[in-house]
């Protein structure tokens, strides 16, 4: 058995595949393999895979026959076939630097050396990049990954799926229910609530877009505001959070057994932070927890909102 389990899910994906496929070969680490099921591509993406699964033995093709899963399903899918230690998540149109494993292994390790037999995420930076690999933004997610603890992944989600790293302990509780929400933001807030979230601080993938991402890259600059904004209404990403706490509830009790044993309280104070209307409860703890914000357009907002000014 592997280490690692690399889960790579595919949609008409041939135009990329090779590149991503060959910077897995670049690791420096080598002790993994990659379970890959393609979700009904009608391009050459299947005919690709089995020529790179003739000549690779670590890659492994996944026929089950159950068609179209989708993005974030077909993901789960492949996590309940996972047997490694470990599980890593990878999309088929990136690139990763010959370090991602290592590094993020590395700290992976290192945080459960601190708190064995826990859940650990561990997860790195991206550059995003134009279709030929160069640069746009030179860091995704760094702004508001460095934030710990649960609150921080209420108003954002701190991972990028195709970064992160997960031990077994978090594998077996993702596994209880099918994600309400995307699957590294399921992942984030269970191991946020349970475990440990550990962000390497380095961009160790090239996230590259080219107009038919399952998912791209947000924009957090000022180009997204409306050119006469209505300053009594939240922005969309602060409304997001604000409306956001039943799907949050649902992917946190199914895991509630194994919470840590502040995650009640903190969960029911947020809770009444997100109701309309304004107290100076809302204010001192708003002044005293580690909301973390995708832009300062937000965090003001969130001040705004604990005053009763937004609605």
């Amino acid at each position: 058995m592997a280490a690692i389990d690399i889960l790579l899910g595919t949609y008409n994906g041939a135009a990329y595949l090779d590149e991503q496929l060959a910077s897995l070969q670049r690791q420096t680490i080598t002790d993994w393999r990659v379970l890959v099921r393609d979700d009904g591509s009608t391009d050459d993406t299947p005919t690709l895979l089995a020529r790179w699964a003739a000549r690779e033995p670590r890659i492994t093709l996944v026929r089950d026959g159950q068609g179209n899963l989708g993005f974030s399903a077909n993901f789960h899918h492949l996590l309940g076939l996972a047997q490694a230690p470990y599980v890593m998540f990878c999309d088929q149109d990136d690139r990763w630097l010959d370090t991602k494993i290592e590094r993020t292994w590395d700290a992976l390790q290192a945080q459960e050396a601190r708190t064995p037999g826990l859940p650990v995420l561990a997860h790195c930076d991206s550059t995003v990049t134009n279709e030929t690999f160069q640069p746009i933004q030179e860091r995704l997610v760094a702004a508001w990954a460095r934030g710990h603890g649960l609150a921080s992944a209420l108003f954002t989600n701190p991972v990028q799926g195709s970064t992160l790293m997960m031990n077994a302990a978090l594998r077996q509780l993702l596994l209880r229910h099918p994600p309400q929400t995307h699957f590294d933001y399921q992942a984030a807030l269970i191991a946020e609530a349970t475990g440990y979230r550990v962000f390497v601080d380095e961009a160790l993938l090239l996230y590259r877009q080219h107009g038919r991402n399952a998912l791209g890259a947000p924009s957090t600059t000022s180009a997204t505001i409306p050119s006469t904004p209505n300053w009594r209404r939240p922005s969309d990403t602060l409304r997001i959070g604000l409306e956001g706490f039943e799907r949050i509830d649902h992917t946190l009790r199914v895991v509630q057994d194994r919470w840590h044993p502040d995650t009640a309280a903190l969960l029911k104070q947020h809770q009444a932070f997100i109701r309309p209307g304004a107290s100076w409860e809302k204010l001192r703890w708003l002044w005293r927890t580690n909301y973390t914000f995708y832009r300062r357009k937000d965090r003001l907002g969130a001040w705004l909102w604990a005053l009763g000014w937004l609605k």
